[in-house]
């Protein structure tokens, strides 16, 4: 896949990558070498990782955390839609793995990745009642709501939201 109008895109994330790690050995111009710690300078992959801090954060009903992350992240610019489908995403792969056995990482085929919302879908069982995560997208289809209805200050909304996730 050539073009990204393409049926099977499959080159498309490398040209991406390759643009990303172009602009990583701009910014580190003077090593020699790149290590792990070196990767928070690509931007969509510290986005991925402070996202599923955050998710850590409201499975294990810790709440500071939870708000301290979501601030962070929307004083980032990181559009609050995004966060909200996130948030949505860890409770509806927590009730899709009630009943399932848990293999050690994601589904069959999934590579192991602690920031992914069915690594931390477990999490998020252990804490929450099978009510609580039906009640948890409820509470996340009202926020939704409240903000495609032009709401002025949709952080304010996710800030509630997380807080009543969190609490109960």
């Amino acid at each position: 896949g050539n073009s990204s109008r393409d049926s099977n895109p499959q080159g498309v994330n490398l040209l991406w990558m390759r643009t990303e790690l172009e602009k990583l050995i701009t910014a580190a111009e003077a090593k020699t070498h790149l290590e792990a710690a070196d990767l928070q300078l690509i931007a969509s992959f510290q986005e991925e990782h402070e996202i599923g801090k955050m998710l850590r954060a409201i499975a294990g009903r810790q709440c500071a955390d939870a708000l301290q992350f979501l601030r962070r992240l929307v004083a980032s610019k990181v559009a609050e839609t995004l966060l909200l489908w996130c948030i949505g995403d860890l409770f509806r792969q927590a009730l899709k793995s009630t009943g399932q056995k848990s293999y050690g990482g994601g589904t069959w085929g999934q590579r192991s990745n602690p920031f992914a919302t069915w690594e931390i879908a477990p999490l998020a069982l252990r804490r929450y009642t099978r009510e609580e995560l039906l009640k948890a997208l409820t509470l996340v289809h009202q926020a939704d709501l409240g903000i495609k209805s032009s709401w002025k200050d949709s952080s304010i909304l996710l800030e509630f939201l997380v807080w009543q996730l969190t609490v109960g």
